[in-house]
């Protein structure tokens, strides 16, 4: 009605509204129009879609809408850059679409946990580039949400808890927190076996490092440059399912703080050559150690050629223990990397007494792994795996092969400053030098 009209800021609060079923556009692009709308009567409005969009001047109350009948939001404010104003108290049950609702929405942050979201299907780009967003909606039912993509996109102050979210039937999740500067929540409980994109998920999230190894990845498709940039995150990833990810080109790349290895990860369904592989993990901290036996490994389930410069000095030999740095175990004569509590022995042909054979891929068997005092380790063929029952590790039969070893961490494995100091305990679910050696001096505490 008054869509793209600049100048226009006219008294309509007196205005009859009540039989109004559509004000979708209706002050959108009218850059100076901010008069009271308070009294009008929207119990009937089902579209209120882009109704202030580009209404820069706009900043008045609202909060006395009934809005028990709209079914789309989409873009409601969005470029309203002046609008923050309570809605806590607007019915929102009825409303299937938010998508962009508060994009470029600059100044708003008010309270609208309250809000019954439960028929929301679209939530994609809802609080892109509204800068000064930082509330709790952590209540919202979001069962029923298909797409979050570019959801807090550029929402640099947003930090918030998100873990009671219910994202079941959520398909797209591409964008969704890309330079979300602020934001470092646990969002490790997420059910995500339905989603299909995480493309640019975590790009440019700068402070993001919350575990994400229990979520579901096998229906992802695209990674490209999930962590791209995300200089803070260094987190364990191996028990990810990605065989049905086709791009992943850069997803760590400029991930400065990123060392963790992923040659767990099959990459049966990758469109990228050599050079997608290697834009992959460029410019991270993964050590030449991790690196050789990410290749690979990589090598082994893809077309791509071993790289030429992670040679087998990346993992160096050793004699003892001590030998190692201290982010290595001495184990075969070399120095290996651990990964979720298992030397990485790397892939070979290789033999030893094994029990059982089932299709679970690393996760799951490290788990079962770790909870089985008798078990020592296992192999991996892809996401087949046979359990090791013997004290002894696996005997390499020759250097080539696809399948991979993994062996239990003891405490047995790590070098102490006093012998005596070792712990008595064989096994355990996660060790390292502060859990099995005594302190090294009286004064010092562990």
């Amino acid at each position: 009605l008054f869509r793209d009209f600049r100048s226009f800021s006219d008294d309509l609060s007196s205005w009859n509204t009540s039989l109004v079923r559509d004000m979708s556009f209706m002050f959108a692009g009218a850059t100076s129009f901010s008069q009271p709308l308070g009294k009008w009567d929207t119990r009937r409005v089902i579209n209120m879609s882009h109704m202030f969009a580009n209404a820069r001047a706009f900043n008045s109350p609202l909060n006395s809408w009934n809005t028990s009948s709209v079914r789309d939001m989409s873009c409601q404010f969005c470029g309203a850059s002046s609008f923050n104003r309570p809605l806590q108290r607007w019915t929102t049950s009825s409303v299937r679409r938010m998508n962009d609702m508060f994009a470029f929405a600059r100044l708003f942050n008010q309270n609208i946990d309250s809000w019954d979201t439960s028929s929301v299907l679209d939530m994609s780009g809802m609080f892109s580039y509204a800068s000064s967003f930082n509330q709790s909606i952590n209540s919202w039912d979001t069962s029923a949400v298909k797409d979050m993509s570019n959801m807090f996109s550029h929402a640099a102050a947003f930090n918030q808890p998100l873990h009671r979210w219910n994202t079941t039937s959520v398909r797209d999740m591409s964008y969704m927190f890309k330079m979300a500067k602020a934001f470092q929540r646990r969002i490790g409980t997420w059910e995500t076996s339905a989603v299909e994109d995480m493309h640019g998920m975590f790009q440019y999230a700068v402070s993001f490092n919350q575990p994400l190894s229990q979520w579901d990845t096998a229906s992802v498709k695209d990674m490209i440059n999930m962590f791209y940039r995300a200089k803070a995150f260094n987190q364990p990833l191996a028990s990810w399912n990605v065989s049905s990810v086709s791009k992943l080109s850069g997803a760590f790349r400029g991930a400065v703080d990123f060392d963790q290895s992923l040659s767990t990860w099959q990459l049966r369904s990758l469109q990228s050559g050599q050079e997608g592989l290697r834009a992959l993990l460029s410019e991270t901290r993964l050590s030449p150690c991790r690196a050789l036996l990410t290749w690979q490994s990589w090598h082994s389930t893809t077309s791509a050629a071993p790289f030429t410069d992670f040679h087998p000095g990346s993992c160096p030999s050793c004699r003892s223990a001590s030998a190692c740095p201290d982010d290595l175990v001495c184990m075969e004569g070399r120095c290996l990397p651990i990964t979720a509590g298992f030397l990485e022995l790397g892939t070979a042909e290789w033999t030893g007494t094994r029990t059982g054979q089932v299709s679970l891929g690393f996760g799951p068997c490290a788990k079962l792994c770790q909870a089985n005092e008798s078990c020592s380790g296992f192999l991996l063929r892809g996401d087949d795996c046979g359990f090791l029952q013997q004290l002894q590790s696996p005997r390499r039969l020759r250097e080539e092969g696809d399948v991979a070893a993994f062996w239990k961490v003891t405490c047995a494995l790590f070098p102490c400053s006093r012998r005596d100091g070792m712990a008595s305990s064989l096994v355990a679910g996660a060790v390292d030098v502060a859990t099995c050696c005594d302190c090294p001096a009286a004064h010092l505490v562990k």
